[in-house]
């Protein structure tokens, strides 16, 4: 299972990102859904590249999403905050894109 959150908000964004995260059921700030992982997924995140962190949920961090209730997940901002700047890429220090594995990390500090 794949972990998406959206971590930007969706003020002056295009309509047919908003339409794509829609489809998520991301619709507001720090919500998180459960997608299962595909290659229609990751064509779909490319387009929504700069507005979410995304990463392999594991087992932990499935249960806890799923104890909270029906998606979307309802998450708090990170404890500590994000490790830079929310304008920038994971790779450039920042807090959107490709997470891999450090995604359950980032969503044990926003639950």
């Amino acid at each position: 299972m794949m972990l998406v959150i959206l971590v930007r908000g969706l003020r002056n964004v295009r309509q047919p990102l908003k339409d794509t995260l829609k489809q998520f059921g991301l619709t507001r700030n720090y919500h998180a859904a459960l997608l299962p992982e595909s290659e229609q997924l990751n064509q779909k995140l490319r387009t929504v590249l700069t507005l979410v962190a995304w990463g392999p949920a594991n087992d932990a961090t499935v249960k806890a999403l799923e104890a909270k209730g029906g998606a979307p997940f309802r998450l708090h901002s990170p404890r500590g905050g994000f490790p830079g700047r929310v304008k920038r890429s994971h790779a450039q220090g920042g807090a959107y894109g490709n997470w891999g594995e450090k995604i359950n990390d980032l969503a044990s500090k926003m639950m």
